[in-house]
């Protein structure tokens, strides 16, 4: 699987780029943009990670999600549209009333190997609340800003 010579060892998945950028509009408001680009060369362990993930509120605001999977040559296979978007209203167990919505994309398929790229954008409309970030430990990442 890793005849492409783009990691040294054979790997379930490899994130080619991830981006991460936040930009301080404001005194209260502040913009978010993530892209990223992973391959899949099986179906073992990562499958999970071809998925875009993306939480709001009142404070936080989706501007859209795009996504599409290609095969390794950049042949398109699927534009993701809205209506492979899904989205659900999401509260913690002891709340009466939440204002937070997640909106989610599965961009598994079912050959191998493929390529995902997506991107998303969050409006904050305050600076109180930042983006959270972790290292991926799982997965092998070639770039990231």
């Amino acid at each position: 699987a890793q005849e492409d010579g783009l990691w040294p060892e054979a790997v379930d998945a490899l994130v080619l780029e991830e981006q991460h950028k936040f930009e301080i509009i404001d005194i209260d408001k502040a913009r978010y943009k993530v892209r990223r680009v992973v391959i899949f060369f099986n179906d073992k362990e990562a499958n999970h990670h071809a998925r875009v993930e993306v939480s709001e509120s009142s404070l936080i605001e989706s501007r859209g999600i795009s996504a599409r999977i290609t095969d390794l040559s950049g042949k398109l296979l699927k534009k993701i549209g809205k209506d492979d978007i899904q989205e659900a209203q999401v509260s913690a167990g002891y709340q009466f009333y939440s204002d937070s919505k997640h909106q989610w994309a599965d961009l598994s398929w079912a050959e191998y190997p493929y390529r995902i790229e997506y991107e998303f954008e969050l409006e904050y409309k305050t600076l109180f609340l930042w983006p959270g970030w972790m290292p991926r430990e799982d997965i092998p990442v070639l770039k990231a800003g």
